[in-house]
Order: structure tokens, then sequence, then C-alpha cells
């Protein structure tokens, strides 16, 4: 039988969503809509090793308004209190542009983590998750956490809701997910990052190889830089 495009995570997760809205609501709200820049605070990421995600350090707030080292990282933090991603977004323009409406933090770096990413993406009405793209070593898996969204494939559309989730092994088919509704839609995306990946994009003129350290280089499909 063939496998499904995307799947409900079942009630198992239905903790985790739990905790993830409680802790929005303490928070407070953040101001949304269209043209609005939301409080940093309260913007879920997008995880994993995407050519769009890139690694590095991260400002790591503590009580004297300073900044802390990985290894200073509490043991434990409410998502909410990740530092948004500095840069929205590695992408040269005019690609970048299209990310606009998308906001990340990055809880895998935060702690340090080097395997893996996991961020928590807050996608806006009218934005994207990334450009669709395949990559040739790494493997993705998205979980929706609040809204609804449209994963796109050159396959075919699958509308999603809270509690689903979807698989991206390498060098399957090309994917990014839409936000179609009139609120924002909030993922968990999680990615290794393998050594000598590489990012296709069927739809726009860009290519993504994993350098050596660390970063993604971008250049149009002929090779050009940007």
């Amino acid at each position: 039988m063939k496998r499904p495009a995307v799947v409900n995570a079942g009630h198992q997760l239905g903790l985790a969503i739990d905790a993830h809205r409680n802790a929005d609501h303490l928070q407070g709200h953040e101001q949304r809509g269209r043209g609005t820049e939301p409080d940093s605070r309260h913007i879920p990421i997008a995880v994993g090793g995407c050519p769009e995600i890139e690694s590095g350090q991260i400002p790591l707030p503590n009580d004297k308004g300073k900044t802390m080292k990985h290894d200073e990282a509490p043991a434990a933090i409410a998502a909410a209190d990740v530092p948004t991603r500095t840069r929205p977004s590695s992408y040269p323009e005019p690609f970048a542009s299209r990310m606009s409406r998308r906001e990340k933090r990055m809880l895998g770096d935060f702690f340090g983590l080097k395997n893996f990413g996991v961020n928590l993406t807050r996608i806006a009405p009218g934005g994207e998750s990334a450009l669709m793209h395949t990559h040739s070593r790494q493997d993705e898996l998205v979980y929706v956490l609040e809204g609804e969204g449209v994963l796109a494939m050159p396959s075919g559309e699958t509308q999603l809701s809270a509690g689903m989730c979807a698989g991206f092994p390498a060098q399957g088919e090309a994917h990014h997910i839409l936000n179609r509704s009139d609120r924002d839609l909030v993922i968990l995306e999680i990615g290794d990052r393998p050594a000598g990946d590489e990012g296709t994009y069927p739809q726009d003129d860009i290519q993504a190889v994993m350098g050596a350290n660390g970063k993604w280089r971008f250049t149009r499909k002929d090779g050009t830089p940007y």
C-alpha cells in the first residue's frame, strides 16, 4: 500500500499542542496580520537542516539583558521564549522577500544541537514555509501545531490541520507548505544535517549546496552566483 503524504499524529501528541497553546496564552498574543511585525517572543519556528535553514549561534537572553553561550542555556525553556532568528531568510533575493510572512525560532540551535535541527515556525496568512524543494541527503518531518495549511507537491496538494504530520525522505518528492487561510499557521520542523547535502528547487532558478562550514551556498541552476 502506498504511504500517505500526511497522517494525523493522534491524541498522544495532544499534550504537546496544549502546552504550546498555554505558553502562547500566558505570554500574550502577538499582533498579527499582513504588514504587521509580530512580537518576536511569540513566533514559533520551523525546523531542520532545510537549505533555507542555517545553523549557527543565536542570542540567548539572560536576566541581565546580555547574551549567553550555548553551555549557559537553561536545561528547559518555554519555546515561545527562544529568540527568533535574526536573519529572516538565507535565500538570496528575489526569494528572500517571499519569506517575509514567516518567523522562526531555532530550538535546536538554542541548545547547541549539531546533528539535527528543530525549528518552531509561524507562517502568517499568504506566507509559505520555504520554496518548493527536495534534499539529496536530508530527511525532514513537519508537525502541525496550530492552524491550517496546504502541503503543495508536484503530484498534488493536501490540506493540513493541527495534529497532522508529514515526512519527506531524502531524494523524495519536492514540497513546501502554504498558508491560504486567514489565521497564522504554526508548524514544527525537524531535519538532520548531513554533510554534502544539496537542495533542488523545481519551481525556481536556484540551487543549494551545503558548504564545509555548514552554511548553504546558493547559485542559479547554471552555476552562476547570486
